[in-house]
């Protein structure tokens, strides 16, 4: 070997030893910070961020050193420095074999460096590059003594606090124990005044219930007026409705049925302007009088009828100076044209005109008879005081249901004597 190549030799191990020497006691000096950053415990947040930002970058520097070793051991071939002449020496010698090469040391210190944040300028050397990274270990160990004491202060103040506590909390169980004896007894007043609330709460439930009871009864009794007064409501709209129907036909009572067309006072016969087109019935008895008079002349009686005429024979003529002329007006309050009455016949009739009669003379008019008092009746005959149940007295007609029914709709009410006159037997 040349002097030169043991010269290059020798300057290889003496890096290679400081560098290593260098590395262990980085490396012992970062393990021994990073157990007493492990043994820190959480009592600040901000101290544990700290500590966990130190023993990252005591771990950064610690994985940097790692590979720079890695590097260093990495032996290779080593062809001399670069740039450098060998023309003097006959020419380049042949590349040393399992050597550092100093480019790879020199880029892995620059590296190192930069990993360190060491300034460009004091990575010239590995002892300015060492140096460098001794001061940002230094600055680390202060950081990491600023936290240990700031460990120690919160450790202080932990405790100070956790006695206040216990003393807060031994006053506030001497507080509890005795609010829990006053209500304990005011728990004691409240039981008794509310078993006498219950009491009288009870008694006025059942007030209430008594109460309630009666006034559901009171509900029933209204619903039931409700219910007929309703009903009673519904049989006089029924009443209304067949009345409207009949008036729309009904001549008004002040006004004639008809008029006499001819009259023959030898023969006692006269011809009226009703017949069969009128739905005039044989047998129909008008009351004849002068136009604008109510003095009756005397009674008409039909006994034959045509389609638009009728023949009548007179009876009972008032005055024989006053005989029945053509142009007088002949009235029924019984009839009117096209109108057709529902009668019902109510109380006692005796013979001749018994109830049968009676009916039999009424549906021959052109009247229908029916047994009831309904809202579609028009008219109530009424004869005398009807038989009472017992059969030994009589009941005032106006007190039966039937007359009591027929004023409450409104129905015409005529006495037996009022339509006499129209009911004549043969």
């Amino acid at each position: 070997m040349s002097h030169r190549q043991s010269g290059a030799a020798h300057v290889n191990i003496y890096f290679l030893i400081v560098t290593i020497i260098l590395f262990l006691g980085a490396l012992g000096f970062a393990y021994t910070q990073h157990t007493e950053v492990q043994k820190l415990t959480a009592e600040r947040d901000q101290a544990r961020t700290e500590a966990k930002a130190a023993n990252r970058t005591i771990t950064h520097r610690e994985q940097l050193i790692s590979e720079l070793s890695e590097l260093i051991g990495d032996v290779g071939e080593y062809e001399g420095k670069e740039g450098f002449d060998w023309t003097e020496y006959g020419g380049k010698p042949e590349p040393l074999k399992n050597v550092s090469a100093p480019a790879k040391i020199a880029n892995t210190v620059k590296e190192f460096g930069a990993a360190l944040s060491v300034p460009e300028s004091s990575r010239k050397g590995l002892g300015n590059l060492l140096g460098a990274a001794k001061s940002a270990f230094d600055e680390m160990k202060g950081k990491v003594a600023s936290l240990d004491s700031e460990r120690t202060k919160l450790l202080a103040d932990k405790a100070a606090l956790e006695k206040s506590i216990s003393d807060q909390t031994r006053d506030r169980s001497a507080d509890v124990a005795r609010l829990t004896q006053q209500h304990n007894e005011f728990r004691g007043t409240i039981d008794n005044s509310l078993k006498g609330k219950d009491d009288l709460i009870t008694s006025m439930r059942v007030q209430v219930s008594d109460r309630d009871k009666k006034l559901q009864e009171e509900k029933e009794a209204r619903a039931a007026d409700v219910l007929k007064l309703n009903k009673d409501v519904n049989v006089l709209q029924a009443r209304i409705n067949a009345q409207a129907e009949k008036v729309r036909l009904v001549n008004p009572p002040q006004m004639p049925d008809g008029d006499v067309l001819s009259a023959s006072p030898s023969t006692g016969l006269a011809y009226i302007s009703l017949g069969r087109k009128d739905m005039l019935p044989l047998g129909t008895v008008f009351r004849v009088s002068a136009p604008g008079s109510n003095v009756v002349k005397a009674h008409a009686t039909v006994v034959r009828l045509e389609q638009d005429r009728a023949e009548v024979q007179l009876s009972g003529l008032r005055d024989r100076f006053d005989p029945v002329v053509r142009g007088d007006v002949i009235t029924n309050d019984l009839y009117s044209p096209n109108v057709r009455r529902t009668v019902v016949l109510i109380g006692r009739f005796t013979p001749p005109l018994n109830k049968p009669t009676v009916k039999l003379l009424m549906e021959n008019l052109g009247n229908k008879v029916v047994d009831a008092v309904t809202p579609g009746v028009d008219l109530v005959v009424v004869g005398g005081d009807a038989l009472n149940e017992a059969g030994d007295g009589f009941t005032p007609i106006t007190e039966t249901p039937e007359y009591k029914q027929a004023q409450f709709l409104g129905i015409e009410i005529a006495p037996m004597h009022k339509v006499r006159d129209f009911l004549k037997l043969d």
